[in-house]
């Protein structure tokens, strides 16, 4: 008895020298490949032509380690050099870290959405509930409770996928004879308030690709649901309603498939950033 199984393979893009300690003192290394994005398009291509279904970008926004001695161990910024990899390859999946801590919902729905459109639908979100203290301390915050970044995740997951559907089916006309380039009825706010993020909405592009978001972790602490402004204002109390679901669900911006290996549409929700 045969079964079709097939393996889908990811590479991690950390800071161009790979995951070996001290690898960046080898031999023919180039020592200044951590700000050459031509070598990380490089690096992109050699793992498209390996058949290798998606990139994964870990993010870590702070200096860490014996910098000394040792590399960044991060990309400068994962989401801009995603975009220059998307214009130099055609298949291979982009799977990017993304803060729901330290990143507002509507600019986490404008960058990879972004990416998203530019890649034609290889782009994903990895969110990811960031709980370190040198990371906070450069966004001068303290760390928040786990129960409070959890809820946080929550609300900004929901409201990051409103705005990727903020535009319904054939809302961009571009009808030049008419002189309609969009059709207002088909372009909605999403007006959704939570207790730590909110957005009024709508996003600025077409859908082109659906979301298609996915759960993937166990249960964390209680959450409440996002809701409209005008029941926020309507209800006695300005929290959300209750909510008894699953940790934040993992999102994705885009529903197509790369080739040959299927792209990852989904990304999970962890406390690392």
């Amino acid at each position: 008895m045969t079964t079709d199984r097939k393996l889908v393979l990811g590479m991690g893009l950390i800071d161009g020298y790979g995951g070996l300690h001290g690898a960046w003192r080898a031999p023919h290394v180039d020592p200044g490949t951590y700000t050459d994005v031509d070598a990380t398009v490089r690096h992109a291509r050699a793992a498209e032509r390996g058949k290798f279904a998606f990139l994964f970008t870990p993010d870590f926004p702070a200096v860490r380690g014996d910098v000394e001695h040792s590399t960044i161990n991060n990309l400068m910024d994962p989401l801009i050099q995603l975009t220059a990899v998307a214009r130099e390859t055609t298949n291979i999946g982009f799977v990017a870290t993304g803060s729901t801590t330290f990143q507002e919902p509507f600019n986490t729905a404008r960058q990879f959405k972004a990416l998203d459109v530019l890649s034609h639908g290889r782009a994903g979100w990895n969110a990811v509930t960031t709980s370190d203290p040198a990371v906070a301390a450069n966004y001068g915050r303290p760390v928040a409770e786990r129960a409070e970044r959890y809820q946080r995740a929550h609300e900004a997951i929901q409201i990051v996928q409103a705005l990727w559907g903020s535009w319904q089916e054939d809302a961009w006309i571009k009808d030049q004879a008419a002189n309609r380039f969009i059709d207002p009825t088909r372009l909605q706010p999403v007006n959704l308030q939570g207790q730590y993020v909110a957005s009024r909405g709508p996003w600025r592009s077409h859908r082109r690709n659906r979301v298609s978001p996915s759960s993937s972790r166990p249960a964390a602490p209680a959450r409440t649901s996002c809701r409209s402004r005008a029941a926020t204002r309507a209800a006695s109390s300005p929290r959300c309603g209750r909510s008894r679901r699953r940790a934040p669900s993992a999102s994705s911006c885009g529903t197509r498939h790369a080739k040959p290996a299927a792209t990852p549409t989904r990304s999970s929700t962890s406390q690392a950033s």
